[in-house]
C-alpha cells in the first residue's frame, strides 16, 4: 500500500508508511522541553525530555506541520498521496490583490502587505489550497492591515455562505483597537467576543480567554460558533493559558511566571484578615505530568453563563471557606456539594470576588492525552501558601503547558484559513514555537525592522545606554537583586527622571516601560517635581481609563506615560519621541515590542530615542543587560554609551551624532 496522508483542518493521519519513516517523523516532530533536566521523571529515566507532535500508533500530527512533514519525506525520496478531507472549501473565495490594492476606500496597502495577502491566497501544497501560515512582520509593519486585506477579499463569501471569520487576540486593548480599525477601514459591522460581550458578525474580534472558557464549559454560544468558523487570524498568539494574578492586578500566564525571574510575587488571599495581599514566590517548579489532569467545575451565580472550570492535577488544593482548610481536587465529590470556593469571573472582574458551590460531580478527567506529553507548572508561595490562578484561590497549583490558543484553534474543525500574526518568533521557547507552526503553518512572509526602516516606513531608533553600577549587590538571589537594583535603585531611577526631564523640556513625549507596579509608582512619584503631565497606566485601572490616557498621549496632552506590560504589544502609541526601557530583564520579545511602541515615523523625520541601561551591579542583571544589547545590535540599531552627566549637558545634535545620526 502506498503511503497516504489524509488531511483535515486540524490533524493529518498517515497510513501505509514504513516503520523507518514513522520513526524518523516521530523524531523530527519532537521538541526538547526547556528545563527538562530538572524533572524527576527525566532523572529517573521515565521521560526523555521531549514533547512529541506525532502521536503513535495512530500516526496523527497537526495539519500545520504538513509542509515540514512533506519536506522530510521528499528528502527521504518517499512518494506520498494526499487525501483532502476538508469540507466547504468551495464556499470561500478570495481574489488576488492588485499592485494598487486599497484597504477600503482610503488606505493604500504597502507593497509587502499586498505580497503577504497574496501569499495567503495562493499558498498551496501539491496543488491543494493551504491558506494558512505565519505572517512575521516587525512591529509597526501593519499586521492588522494585512488581516484587513484578507478580510476584505473574503467578506462577500462570508456573507453569502453565512460563515464567520475571527480576529483573535489576548487583550481587551488590542481587541478594542482592532475592532475599531476594521470597522473604520472596511466600513463593515464587526462583532465582539469578550470584554463582557458575545456579539457575532461575519467578521468578529474575539479575546482568546473568553473563547477558551466558553469552549471548556461547552456553552451553547460556543457550540453554535465553532463549526461555523471558516478561518481566523491569531494576533501575537500562543500565550500560556493558566493566568496568575500579580500584585499589579494584571494576569500573567503561569508558564511565563515560571520562566521570568523578575516575577517574584503573586497575589494571595489571607483567609484570616479577608484581604488580598502580595506574597513572595519561594519556588517555581516545572516538571512533566505523571497523573491525568482533571477539572473542578464551579457554577457562576448567574447560571446563564454556565460553569467556570479550573484545570488541575489530583493533588491540586483549593481553599474551602466553610471547612477552613485546603481540599485536594480529587477529594471534591458529593460529600462537598455545599462548600464555598473563592473565585473571580475573569470575564466580569468588576463584580469582584465571590464564593461558589462545587457541583456533586466536581472532579472529572476530560483529557485524552498522555500525561508524559505535557508539563506541570507550580508555584510555592510564602506564608498562607495560596494564590489566585484563573480567578480561583488555590494552593500548589499544577497546570498543563497546553496553551489556550493552541486548544481553541484546534477546536475549529471547519477553519481552513489559519493565520498567525507575530512580530517576533521566539526561538528560545521551542515548544511554544512548534505549537505556533502546528496550529497555523509555516512562515509565509518575513519583514524585518531593517527593511521597514530602509523603506522609510519606520523611524530608526537611536539606542542610548547608561551604565549603572550602584548599589553593589554581590551574590544575592536574583529576585532580591531585581528589587534593589531595578525597582528601588535610587541611581537608576534618578537617571530615568533626568531623561524624562530633558526630553520633556524640548516638548517631546516619553513612554516609560516598567515590569512591576511598584516601580511605576516610584517613578510617578519621583517625576512629580518635574511639573509635567505624568501618569502611570496599569492593569488596576479600568479599560476606559487606560484608553483615555492613551488618547491623551496620542493627542499630545501628556508629557510622560509610565506603563506596565499592558502596552507590551499590539497597541498603537503614536506621537512619542522617546521610550525608556526601565524594566530590565532579558526577553527579546518584550524588548523589541517595547521599541516598537515608538517606531511610527514622525512627521518631521526625527528618530526615536530608545533608552536602556547596563546594570553592572549584579551578575544576572548584567547578563540580562548584555542579552538586550546583543538584540539591539542584531537588529542593526545605532547604539551608544553615555554617562548621565554627558547626556544632560549635550545638545540633541551632539547626542544624535554620537549615535550615528548626521546633522542635515
Amino acid at each position: 500500500m502506498a503511503m497516504r496522508i489524509a488531511i483535515d483542518n486540524v490533524k493529518c493521519k498517515i497510513t501505509g508508511a514504513s516503520g523507518a519513516v514513522i520513526s524518523l517523523l516521530y523524531k523530527e516532530l519532537s521538541v526538547k522541553v526547556p528545563q527538562y533536566f530538572f524533572s524527576s521523571a527525566f532523572k529517573m529515566g521515565r521521560w526523555d525530555g521531549y514533547q512529541r507532535f506525532l502521536v503513535r500508533p495512530a500516526n496523527v500530527f497537526p495539519t500545520g506541520l504538513l509542509p515540514r512533514v512533506l519536506d522530510l519525506l521528499k528528502d527521504m525520496d518517499v512518494v506520498v498521496e494526499l487525501q483532502d478531507n476538508r469540507e466547504g472549501l468551495d464556499e470561500i473565495h478570495m481574489d488576488l490583490a492588485s499592485e494598487d490594492f486599497q484597504i477600503g476606500e482610503f488606505k493604500k496597502a504597502r507593497d509587502y502587505q499586498i505580497d503577504a495577502i497574496n501569499k495567503v491566497i495562493t499558498n498551496n501544497i501539491h496543488g491543494l489550497p493551504f491558506n494558512r501560515g505565519i505572517i512575521n512582520i516587525a512591529t509597526n509593519g501593519g499586521k492588522t492591515v494585512i488581516a484587513e486585506g484578507i478580510i476584505q477579499q473574503l467578506y462577500q463569501s462570508l456573507v453569502d455562505s453565512q460563515k464567520n471569520f475571527l480576529f483573535v487576540t489576548h487583550s481587551k486593548e488590542i481587541a478594542r483597537q482592532a475592532r475599531k480599525s476594521i470597522m473604520d477601514d472596511l466600513q463593515i459591522p464587526v462583532g465582539m467576543i469578550g470584554d463582557g460581550a458575545w456579539e457575532v458578525e461575519p467578521v468578529t474580534v474575539a479575546i482568546v480567554t473568553t473563547l477558551f472558557r466558553r469552549m471548556k464549559d461547552r456553552k451553547i454560544e460556543w457550540e453554535c460558533l465553532k463549526d461555523n468558523v471558516v478561518g481566523f487570524v491569531g494576533d501575537e498568539c500562543l500565550a500560556g493559558e493558566t493566568m496568575i494574578l500579580l500584585p499589579n492586578r494584571t494576569e500573567v500566564p503561569i508558564k511565563d511566571v515560571c520562566a521570568d525571574e523578575s516575577i517574584t510575587h503573586v497575589m494571595s488571599f489571607n483567609v484570616k484578615t479577608n484581604q488580598l495581599e502580595p506574597k513572595p514566590i519561594l519556588r517555581k517548579i516545572v516538571t512533566p505530568a505523571t497523573e491525568p489532569f482533571g477539572e473542578v467545575r464551579l457554577p457562576h451565580p448567574n447560571h446563564e453563563r454556565g460553569l467556570l472550570r479550573v484545570r488541575m492535577t489530583p493533588n491540586h488544593k483549593i481553599w474551602v471557606d466553610n471547612e477552613q482548610r485546603y481540599v485536594r481536587a480529587d477529594q471534591i465529590d458529593d460529600d462537598f456539594r455545599t462548600i464555598n470556593i473563592y473565585y473571580m469571573d475573569p470575564d466580569y472582574p468588576e463584580e469582584g470576588w465571590k464564593v461558589a458551590q462545587t457541583l456533586p460531580w466536581g472532579w472529572v478527567k476530560p483529557y485524552g492525552v498522555k500525561p508524559k506529553n505535557i508539563m506541570k507548572y507550580n508555584l510555592e508561595v510564602k506564608g498562607n501558601h495560596n494564590y489566585f490562578a484563573n480567578g480561583v484561590l488555590v494552593s500548589n497549583c499544577h497546570h498543563s503547558a497546553a496553551d489556550s490558543w493552541y486548544t481553541v484553534f484546534n477546536n475549529f474543525p471547519n477553519a481552513s484559513i489559519r493565520l498567525g500574526l507575530t512580530g517576533t518568533i521566539d526561538k528560545t521557547k521551542p515548544v511554544q514555537e512548534m505549537k505556533l507552526y502546528a496550529c497555523t503553518g509555516s512562515v509565509l512572509t518575513r519583514v524585518s525592522n531593517e527593511y521597514l526602516i530602509n523603506r522609510g516606513y519606520s523611524a530608526k531608533p537611536k539606542c542610548i545606554l547608561f551604565k549603572v553600577d550602584r548599589p553593589e549587590l554581590g551574590e544575592m538571589d536574583y529576585p532580591e537583586a531585581y528589587q534593589l537594583g531595578i525597582v528601588e535603585s535610587a541611581d537608576r531611577n534618578r537617571m530615568i527622571t533626568a531623561i524624562c526631564d530633558k526630553e520633556t523640556d524640548s516638548n517631546n513625549k516619553v513612554l516609560v516601560l516598567v515590569e512591576h507596579i511598584e516601580h511605576g509608582e516610584i517613578l510617578e512619584d519621583a517625576m512629580q517635581k518635574l511639573n509635567k503631565h505624568v501618569y502611570f497606566t496599569n492593569g488596576q485601572l479600568s479599560s476606559d481609563t487606560r484608553e483615555e490616557l492613551l488618547n491623551r498621549l496620542r493627542n499630545g496632552q501628556l508629557d510622560v506615560l509610565i506603563s506596565s506590560n499592558i502596552l507590551d504589544e499590539g497597541i498603537d502609541v503614536s506621537g512619542i519621541n522617546a521610550v525608556v526601557y526601565a524594566r530590565g530583564m532579558k526577553s527579546m520579545r518584550k524588548l523589541l515590542q517595547g521599541i516598537g511602541r515608538g517606531l511610527r515615523l514622525k512627521e518631521d523625520g526625527s528618530p526615536l530615542r530608545f533608552y536602556d541601561f547596563i546594570d553592572d551591579m549584579h551578575l544576572t542583571l548584567l547578563n540580562h543587560s548584555m542579552d538586550r544589547y546583543k538584540t539591539l545590535k542584531s537588529e542593526k540599531f545605532d547604539t551608544c554609551l553615555l554617562t548621565i552627566t554627558e547626556y544632560t549637558q549635550m545638545s540633541w545634535d551632539e547626542i544624535n551624532a554620537k549615535c550615528g545620526v548626521k546633522k542635515k
